[in-house]
């Protein structure tokens, strides 16, 4: 039975659910709880799917069938393929900055942050493994036809370039020039090292000693950004 909310009933049929039978003291989830929780669950599905077969393997069908609902859901709530991924993008980079990143640097500046940084990129990749595949699976597709995607990243490098350079310049002494260290392209150097690692340990996981290749970072930004 309807409770007067359309979308409710959509919703239903979408999913093919029947009505939720809720035991006793525990309300009815609202309509936004159950969008939320449906979007969840479609973005966790394609997370795996995508780590596990790659982008152009993932198919509606297969997110919605790993997520429990129907393929029709995956439209409603997307709209496309790559809208849906565009959103698991998002979440996924609002999460590292937020949860991760900012938890990581708290109140350090110059050579700390970045090493704490490097020392919370290590930690994704030997704890989130899935996710960084299907993250860097995600870039390289967004460099052929994908270009809602290559937007999300376009945005992403411009911040995080932006946000390590700021964290180099706060660590110069009032009386330093700006010419004593090149912070943008400081920068644009510690993004371009986190990716060759990521990448190489992507091809061959085995090959890297991740505990060396991360004190070996630390010890360059040591040398290169203490003046």
């Amino acid at each position: 039975m309807n409770d007067g909310h359309p979308e409710d009933a959509q919703d239903r049929s979408l999913v093919g659910a029947v009505p939720e039978v809720l035991p006793p003291g525990r309300r009815r989830r609202s309509q936004e709880e159950r969008r939320d929780a449906s979007k969840k669950g479609l973005l966790t599905a394609a997370l795996e799917l995508i780590g596990e077969r790659g982008f152009r393997a993932t198919s509606f069908q297969a997110i919605a069938q790993r997520a429990g609902y129907s393929p029709s859901l995956v439209s409603h709530r997307f709209g496309s393929k790559e809208g849906l991924l565009s959103e698991m993008v998002r979440r996924m980079l609002s999460r590292w900055g937020t949860d991760v990143r900012e938890v990581a640097i708290e109140s350090r500046t110059g050579a700390d942050a970045l090493k704490a940084i490097a020392a919370a990129h290590r930690t994704a990749l030997e704890q989130s493994p899935s996710a960084v595949r299907a993250m860097y699976m995600l870039l390289f597709e967004s460099l052929i036809d994908a270009q809602e995607l290559r937007r999300e990243f376009v945005a992403l490098d411009q911040r995080l370039r932006a946000d390590n350079a700021a964290l180099l310049r706060a660590a110069q002494p009032p009386d330093q020039t700006h010419d004593d260290v090149d912070a943008e392209a400081q920068a644009a150097l510690f993004l371009a090292m986190l990716r060759g690692i990521t990448l190489q340990w992507l091809v061959d996981p085995q090959a890297l000693d991740l505990p060396r290749v991360y004190a070996a970072l630390d010890h360059m930004l040591e040398r290169g950004l203490r003046r």
